[in-house]
């Protein structure tokens, strides 16, 4: 029988990167990991990098740091936003010593190839870099208008599908709280995760909560905190671009 999850609440106002804990082994913190949250940081002056910081929250809500993404896009003006290079660097934080960029290698890489036919879909792989291993893609699935993404696990089988939960007709960024529901394939009609925005501007220093299926596994979690790093540069941005 299927039943569908049980929310989490949004916290919003959990602690900065001073007062976190930190974690020796990301991988079995994500193995215990019912929901992690992210903080969008300020961006530095002039400089076109995202930065995000991905906390797992503790039963005394007490918060562990696990990732410093940042998230660099080569953008295009003459091409749709589908062809431009995309990378994300996904770096384990194990103390505070190492928190600046590039203190470390990254734990994890997301990337998403130049291509050069403007009409072609992305599909974006999320892989170890310590030794290249491909933890999942993303790829778009649609159908019609119904947009909609798979992640595809490592062993290549489409685990997951994600859509927002209500689609905005005229384009805006509504003054509502965003979710987009995270499904297993065979059945859009049970959500069994979300990942969920509590903000009046997507995309505008948002922080935002992965509330995961039951039966995600460790690798499972790194591609859907991958999938909503990109959010919306895959939901909106060619919107935008496109003037509508």
């Amino acid at each position: 029988m299927n039943q569908q999850y049980e929310s989490i609440p949004i916290i919003t106002d959990f602690n900065d990167i001073d007062n976190a804990d930190y974690v020796t082994d990301p991988i079995q913190e994500l193995s215990m990991s019912k929901n992690i949250l992210v903080k969008k940081l300020d961006k530095i002056f002039c400089d076109r990098t995202n930065r995000y910081l991905v906390f797992s929250p503790s039963s005394n809500g007490q918060m562990k740091l696990l990732f410093k993404c940042e998230e660099i896009k080569d953008m295009c003006a003459c091409c749709h936003s589908n062809s431009n290079e995309v990378y994300i660097a996904i770096r384990h934080i194990s103390s505070p010593k190492n928190t600046n960029d590039n203190d470390t290698p990254p734990f994890v890489e997301v990337k998403q190839p130049y291509i050069f036919n403007c009409c072609k879909m992305p599909e974006i792989f999320v892989s170890f870099t310590s030794n290249n291993q491909l933890i999942g893609k993303i790829i778009l699935d649609s159908k019609c208008c119904d947009r909609r993404f798979s992640i595809i696990d490592d062993t290549q089988n489409k685990k997951y599908t994600i859509k927002l939960s209500h689609e905005c007709k005229c384009k805006c960024k509504c003054e509502k709280e965003s979710i987009f529901n995270i499904y297993k394939t065979e059945n859009l009609d049970f959500p069994i995760g979300s990942i969920s925005y509590n903000t009046k501007a997507l995309g505008k220093d948002e922080n935002y909560q992965i509330t995961f299926p039951d039966d995600a596994s460790p690798n499972d979690k790194i591609n859907l905190i991958s999938f909503s790093l990109l959010i919306y540069y895959l939901y909106f941005e060619g919107d935008n671009q496109s003037g509508t």
